[in-house]
């Protein structure tokens, strides 16, 4: 007989008890990945870099405000030094015609000056404010209401062809006389007319002598001028005096 090996019998696995679970095969899971998806680190780059470039717009932007801020100032630097430059040259010829001579159109002339740029005024106030203060009077005052000549006297030659005059000239007011204290003296000019009512004197005279005589006053705006002037016994017995033109001296 052939040798034959009887396999061993099997032991039997013991029953699980009744009631009992029996344990579930654990399923292995895959490990959650640590870093960002790769739609999370596109969208975060687009962020950062248009943070970035909205950063550098308002940089840029501010840059150039301050550039436009800049060149405005300098363009309004470059007008005023070329406006103070047009004063500085304008302000002598104005000075130059505040004048005794000038002083029947002096009202002109203070009239172009009130109506220049504040740099012309500052220019002229700078190199002759007496004259502004002078050209001011003149031009606001009436030069035969600013001054009091009513005490005069007046002879008529032996010859009966000129007449000798002497008469006193003082400010018409205290407001007129502390003006012209600010001035070291005035000039005045006198005119005359005759006829032969008073009436008729002062609206149309038979003869007038426009500038019949020029004096200097003090300071004060008073003086005693003389003269001799022409005369025609037609030219009536009546006579007046008064001032036609007034000019304070620096």
């Amino acid at each position: 007989m052939s040798d034959q090996h009887t396999p061993a019998p099997s032991t039997p696995a013991a029953p699980a008890p009744l009631g009992a679970t029996t344990p579930a095969r654990e399923t292995s899971k895959p490990a959650k990945s640590k870093g960002l998806s790769i739609f999370n680190r596109v969208a975060l780059t687009l962020i950062v870099v248009l943070l970035a470039l909205t950063i550098g717009l308002f940089a840029g932007a501010a840059q150039r405000n301050k550039a436009t801020e800049r060149m405005r100032d300098e363009i309004e630097t470059v007008r005023d030094q070329t406006e103070q430059v047009a004063a500085a040259s304008i302000a002598p010829a104005w000075c130059e015609k505040v004048t005794a001579a000038n002083a029947d159109g002096m009202k002109d002339i203070y009239q172009e000056y009130n109506h220049a740029s504040q740099q012309v005024k500052d220019a002229i106030d700078k190199q002759c404010a007496t004259r502004v203060d002078i050209a001011r009077m003149v031009s606001s005052q009436q030069a035969d209401a600013a001054f009091d000549t009513s005490n005069s006297t007046c002879a008529i030659a032996a010859s009966g062809t000129s007449i000798h005059c002497s008469v006193d000239v003082k400010p018409a007011s205290d407001g007129i006389k502390s003006q012209l204290a600010k001035f070291s003296s005035t000039t005045v000019t006198l005119e005359m007319w005759f006829d032969d009512g008073p009436l008729s004197i002062t609206f149309n005279p038979k003869h007038k002598i426009d500038n019949v005589a020029t004096a200097t006053l003090d300071s004060s705006g008073s003086g005693t001028v003389e003269f001799d002037a022409d005369y025609d016994p037609s030219w009536g017995q009546k006579y007046g005096i008064g001032v036609v033109s007034f000019f304070p001296n620096e």
